[in-house]
């Protein structure tokens, strides 16, 4: 549980959901359809948050003011402005010379058939569209061959909008959702995050032993790289999936290995690229003496080397 989550929930709250948190989880329960309330919402400090919210009151005529913490007062969504009148919308900055929140929303519900995603546009914007596009009125094509994240589109949104059993099509870079009923999973596995996971994947090229960590490995750009990447460095990486769930394994097969920053595969995530290709300057003192050093780690087991996240912590 994060700050973005917690500011999701009481933004989506604000809306007229019904979620509540509940230990390390979120719980969504039965409520009337989410309604674009025309009042002033929250965002918090996270720009997805906004792209999730703004995807949703673009579907319907409607009106709102977002606001949220300092990074998005100082953010720019001029891109955005610029795009949004092609959906029937208008975005509207209310501090002067400002391309920041916070913002007025006026949106007329009326969409096109097709619209073609410039290649300046966030893509959470995009996913935020999708998602919320099949509680649309009518079917929505978004077009992504413009832009340079496309794949990265496709891969987030795809899984969450078919396992909620939304009517889904691809082309090419082309995406439409069809307007209908969901079907929303009782209990959601959610993928892992690429970037955390790889960090603590790569913790055995430093301490020896194991890693194991809980959920499933994402199809995602970044999650591919960071996978080879791993294995160029002489991890044993393996999935397996069980009646308790899916999991994954590394363990260091092979001494570590020298690896140039500067190679990092294309789509890495470049946050984890220092811990990951140079993570033998982790060793200690008694690692490089011959004795590994096991720390113990506070939300995991340290169990002979063997370090576990399942049990305690669950990465999703």
């Amino acid at each position: 549980m994060n700050d973005p989550i917690v500011d999701c929930v009481k933004m989506l709250n604000q809306a007229g959901a019904s979620l509540t948190r509940e230990d390390e989880g979120v719980i969504a329960r039965p409520a009337a359809p989410l309604a674009a309330p025309d009042k002033v919402i929250h965002t918090g400090d996270s720009a997805w948050n906004f792209f999730m919210l703004l995807g949703h009151y673009l579907g319907r005529p409607s009106r709102a003011k977002f606001t949220g913490d300092s990074s998005l007062k100082l953010a720019d969504f001029s891109a955005v402005r610029h795009f949004l009148p092609a959906l029937g919308a208008r975005l509207v900055h209310v501090v002067p010379k400002s391309d920041g929140l916070p913002a007025r929303l006026e949106c007329s519900g009326i969409l096109p058939d097709s619209v073609k995603l410039p290649a300046d546009v966030p893509a959470e914007l995009a996913e935020g569209i999708l998602l919320a596009a099949p509680c649309y009125e009518r079917a929505i094509a978004l077009d992504l061959s413009a832009h340079p994240d496309h794949r990265l589109i496709v891969a987030r949104v795809l899984p969450i909008l078919r396992a909620a059993g939304a009517d889904v099509q691809t082309e090419g870079a082309k995406v439409r959702v069809n307007p209908g009923p969901l079907s929303l999973p009782a209990q959601p596995e959610a993928a892992m995050e690429p970037e955390l996971a790889i960090f603590l994947l790569a913790l055995p090229l430093a301490l020896g032993g194991e890693a194991r960590l809980g959920g499933q490995w994402p199809a995602l750009p970044a999650a591919e790289a960071g996978w080879d990447l791993l294995k160029q460095l002489g991890l044993d990486l393996r999935c397996e999936t069980s009646k308790e769930g899916s999991e994954v394994f590394a363990s260091a097969a092979t001494p570590l290995k020298q690896y140039a920053k500067g190679d990092l595969p294309a789509g890495f995530p470049r946050r984890v690229g220092p811990f990951a290709a140079g993570s033998g300057c982790l060793r200690s003192p008694a690692r490089r003496q011959g004795r590994a050093a096991r720390p113990a780690l506070r939300n995991g087991q340290n169990d002979g080397g063997k370090f576990s996240f399942c049990s305690g912590t669950r990465i999703g």
